[in-house]
């Protein structure tokens, strides 16, 4: 099976010549095939914490015959390893191999897989490092902190080595390859070290054994690519969760049937990035997701359009580790934007990282505030009073900082009818950031947050224009309902789930969205039921770890006029943007684009065996299997919402008025208030006077129409008390409890 995978792999490249007639990157032209010398589990020569003043160990004529033998990996802490070793800061290693001719080898491929550091040498001369500096490096040099990834599934790293070092470095006959592998501390929990060299080959005579499937293909071996290549070179510098590390990019689009080379200029970008790694879960897998910031030569952000998205300087990778039909985020916000409002913009395209091929990604728009994303206002530092103060907020509900420095908490009640005891779900700053939001800003988004689900919940929540409806954009939540149902998208209610609110002057209700995070959707997860059946939202009582379901929905669908609503909304989208044969028309060109690059993917990540960890049901046999099943599940789901939909339907008969804002928005807000209230409406406010039941003024105030203020409530003792806000020459009444 290895072998027949090894012939498939080289019969593609072949075909992929004899079809578009590429010209090989330079360089390149002499490779027949890879082969692989140095297994990580063959047995080597190593030594521990060793002080070697004589640098002539890492020569092929140094004798190493008191050093200890083991079979590779070897190590201790992640039990990955062949061959344990003591805790350590130093491991020294040696392999020797022959090598009959050095004309017939094109290039090597150092491949490992380490924690913390390491520097290698061929015979003497240094071929590759990362995360520790010096020429000698001892116990006593700074290391960056780096895990391996083998144990968790991973692959280990590639370090090409290029002609010129061979030339000058590689021997006929007997070879040395040493390495030094480097803990950030003596104390350190895990030392790893698992090495494959492999060598690029002129000849089709087989040298040495077949190039080891733990290791990536080198992406020398990949002529031309046909969707947009994205090309990232970290120079050495290991890319973590933490902090975004400098690196060059360049993204290369010849255009619709046009080849795209490695080794063309970057016409699309070229220059420096910022990259971190990003997610929650999807960061453990082996095809990484990446946060990138476009920048300019001094490090300053650089707004620049990308594949013909608006210009912006921040972007995300997105891996399709866990999508085997590579259709699932990108069906979603086409659906979305269809429906009128704003979902991030994604290309497909294919990375190139280190030197490694990485398979097919979606270069993704960053959900922010600005012109081209989430329009609305961008809220400032300074901005703390009055109707700046209003907007605009993204905030979201999803993984949240364990001491709660980037969020706050908001409880939900229990609901008896479904037999679901309450939750504490949580609310994470976006915008602004945890960082720059102000104690007057978090103030008003978590009053406006907490008051409106006390309306939603309240005994009022139907009335027009006192309830919810004053608080939420009725529309967003009907839409993000329907797309959340029709993919059933079991993160939906609780995880990566966005909200936006604007300025108060630009009508400051609470948006749903945009939608995010479908890689799990569209399928069959988190449901009994495997037909596609199944309400969402009747399922959100289960959490996500720490993550709890925000309990909007169960609500608003018990009043007849956001249920019909919904039932009028859905029928009407299902003759356009939700027609089966207009999404299956949208997976077909999916699939059509990447007719090639999926081959390419599937070569690189072996998961089309249910070898990517994604627990649903179906594991598909092919990818044309997996698009198959995923327009098959589409049709299901669809004919299920179809007959099930009708039970949103009320049995009153009375007319539901169609979707739109009540003429009148009036929110007073936190209720009960400790020091201030905040008070809100859609038209010029004036006189604002806050007295008793009898009718003692003790605070007059005039906003001189404006549509946004606050009143300073704290000297008054706890009680009840009437608000008078005076609109358009009419007078309504309110009333707050004073804490």
């Amino acid at each position: 099976m290895v072998m027949f995978k090894k012939r498939m792999r080289r019969l593609y490249i072949i075909i992929l010549i004899a079809l578009y007639g590429l010209n090989a990157k330079a360089g390149d032209s002499c490779i027949n095939h890879w082969e692989t010398v140095i297994y990580a589990n063959d047995v080597w020569r190593y030594a521990v914490d060793s002080a070697f003043q004589d640098q002539g160990w890492k020569s092929v004529l140094y004798d190493d015959s008191l050093w200890s033998e083991g079979k590779g990996g070897i190590g201790y802490g992640d039990n990955d390893d062949f061959t344990v070793v003591p805790q350590c800061q130093v491991l020294y290693l040696r392999k020797k191999f022959m090598l009959q001719d050095t004309g017939i080898i094109c290039k090597a491929l150092l491949s490992i897989d380490y924690d913390d550091a390491f520097v290698a040498w061929l015979n003497g001369g240094e071929i590759a490092r990362s995360g520790v500096t010096g020429v000698y490096p001892d116990a006593s040099s700074p290391v960056v902190n780096h895990e391996a990834n083998m144990y968790a599934g991973g692959h280990p790293e590639n370090f090409m080595i290029h002609e010129d070092s061979l030339v000058k470095y590689l021997r006929q006959g007997e070879n040395v390859l040493a390495v030094q592998v480097h803990n950030q501390s003596v104390t350190s929990s895990d030392l790893t070290s698992r090495i494959f060299f492999s060598v690029a080959v002129s000849s089709s005579d087989q040298l040495f054994r077949p190039f080891a499937d733990e290791i990536v293909m080198p992406v020398s071996s990949i002529t031309a690519f046909d969707i947009p290549l994205v090309s990232i070179e970290t120079n050495g510098i290991p890319i973590t969760r933490n902090s975004k590390i400098t690196a060059d990019m360049k993204i290369i689009y010849n255009g619709n049937g046009s080849a795209n080379h490695l080794s063309d200029s970057g016409n699309v970008y070229t220059g420096k990035i910022g990259i971190k790694t990003r997610g929650s879960s999807s960061s453990g897998f082996p095809q990484k997701s990446y946060t990138i910031e476009t920048r300019d030569s001094i490090g300053e952000n650089r707004n620049v359009p990308l594949l013909n998205m608006p210009s912006e300087n921040d972007w995300l990778l997105i891996s399709n580790y866990y999508d085997r039909s590579f259709a699932r985020n990108f069906l979603s916000h086409e659906i979305f934007r269809g429906m009128g409002h704003y979902s991030p913009r994604v290309r497909y395209c294919e990375v190139v990282l280190n030197g490694e091929y990485r398979g097919v990604y979606l270069l993704a728009e960053k959900i922010k505030v600005d012109d081209g994303r989430v329009d609305i206002a961008k809220l400032r530092s300074w901005e703390n009073t009055g109707d700046d103060r209003t907007g605009g907020y993204i905030i979201k509900c999803d993984n949240y900082a364990q001491d709660g420095s980037d969020s706050w908490s908001v409880q939900f009640p229990a609901l008896e009818e479904k037999n679901w005891s309450a939750v504490e779900a949580r609310f994470v700053y976006v915008h602004p950031d945890p960082d720059s939001i102000t104690l007057q800003q978090k103030s008003y988004i978590q009053g406006f947050i907490n008051t409106s689900r006390d309306v939603l919940y309240g005994d009022d929540f139907k009335d027009p224009v006192n309830g919810y409806r004053a608080y939420f954009d009725v529309l967003s939540f009907i839409d993000y309902f329907i797309i959340s149902e029709i993919s059933r998208n079991g993160d939906a209610y609780k995880k990566s789930r966005f909200f936006h609110k604007d300025k108060e002057s630009k009508n400051g209700t609470l948006h749903a969205g945009p939608p995010w995070d479908f890689d799990w959707a569209w399928k069959n997860l988190f449901f009994q039921a495997k037909d596609g059946s199944g309400w969402v939202h009747n399922y959100e009582a289960y959490g996500y770890g720490d993550v709890q379901p925000v309990r909007y929905m169960n609500q608003m669908l018990q009043d007849a006029y956001f249920s019909n609503a919904v039932y009028d909304r859905y029928f009407s989208l299902r003759q356009s943007v939700l027609h089966y044969d207009s999404l299956a028309l949208t997976i077909d060109s999916i699939v059509n684009y990447l007719s090639n690059a999926q081959v390419r993917h599937f070569e690189q990540w072996d998961i089309l065996n249910g070898q990517s960890g994604d627990p649903d049901a179906h594991v598909p046999a092919s990818f044309e299997d997996e698009i198959d099943y995923l327009k098959g599940w589409v049709l299901q789901r669809l004919t299920w919402l179809d007959n099930n939909m009708i039970k949103f339907k009320t049995n009153d008969n009375t007319p539901v008025p169609a979707i739109e804002s009540p003429s009148l928005l009036l929110r007073i807000f936190p209720n009960p208030v400790p020091d201030q209230v905040y008070i809100e409406s859609n038209a010029p406010m004036h006189e604002i006077e806050v007295m008793t039941a009898s009718g003692n003024v003790f605070i007059s105030h005039d906003f001189e129409g404006e549509r946004a203020g606050a009143i300073n409530v704290r000297s008054l003792n706890p009680g009840i008390y009437l608000v008078r806000i005076t609109i358009q020459n009419r007078v309504y009444t309110r009333k707050i409890m004073k804490m």
